[in-house]
């Protein structure tokens, strides 16, 4: 596995952990840790072995979304170089959605800008009742621009422009009702709470889950006659793989599948 600077991967049976190592400066996303993430999870494409992947900030919190140091930086760019900088967060976001795995995202402390922008496409986001979500870029004469269409798919168009047009922050009970995350919890309890979710995804099946998180994701865009044939094709096809001949035959024999793994 390639050395990370501001990042830390680790793996663990089919679950593998990534966590921004920035923990003295809020986690917050440089453009080389932007690139190390999209490394990693561009890679995942080609990762069957794996069925789900924790995204997490080390220390007391997730992501205080861009470095303001590195926006500084490009100050002295280009507009050329700084589009191009600019673009390659919403790279992230694409890389990130498109990961096959479901992602978790393990939430806590700040949740700011393109951090908040990586909970929205996460497949299931827990966080803890206090930790502190916002935009409030405004209040600094800036704004989380490239990571609007995210938000509007997350929460709608109406919350969404609350939350941008106030720039108001808000704990983890209220991102809950904005159903931005789908669980909230006490701090203490936060890891138990993502390895009994982590324990429900060992129970599937690898290949049905990265099919159902395909066809969901389509059909989000699409009409049901536009992904009819994909829906069709996994009705046929996942009964005759391996996975799914093992767990038909799992379940006619009342035992656990092969291929069940616990966090």
């Amino acid at each position: 596995m390639p050395a990370y600077e501001s990042i830390v991967v680790t793996e663990s049976g089919s679950f593998m952990s990534v966590t921004m190592n920035r923990p003295d400066h809020l986690n917050t996303l440089t453009f080389r840790m932007i690139e190390e993430l999209i490394s990693v999870f561009t890679a995942l494409q080609s990762r069957t072995d794996l069925r789900a992947i924790v995204l997490t900030g080390a220390g007391e919190h997730f992501s205080g979304g861009l470095d303001p140091q590195d926006m500084v930086a490009t100050r002295t760019l280009s507009e050329e170089t700084r589009r191009a900088q600019a673009a390659r967060l919403d790279a992230l976001m694409q890389a990130l959605a498109a990961v096959p795995q479901v992602v978790v995202a393990r939430i806590q402390g700040t949740v700011m800008g393109g951090g908040l922008g990586m909970v929205c496409v996460s497949d299931i986001a827990i966080s803890t009742m206090d930790a502190a979500f916002g935009l409030t870029e405004p209040r600094h004469g800036l704004g989380a621009a490239m990571i609007v269409p995210y938000l509007i798919q997350r929460v709608g168009l109406t919350r969404a422009r609350v939350m941008l047009l106030s720039a108001s922050q808000f704990d983890g009970v209220t991102a809950h009702e904005y159903q931005l995350v789908h669980e909230v919890c006490p701090a203490e309890i936060l890891d138990e709470c993502i390895d009994a979710v982590l324990s429900d995804i060992g129970r599937c099946s690898g290949e049905a889950l990265r099919t159902l998180k395909q066809i969901a994701l389509r059909s989000a865009s699409s009409t049901p006659a536009e992904t009819l044939e994909a829906r069709i094709d996994a009705i046929m096809n996942l009964p005759r793989s391996p996975e799914g001949m093992e767990g038909i035959a799992a379940l006619l024999q009342k035992r656990t599948p092969n291929w069940v793994s616990q966090p």
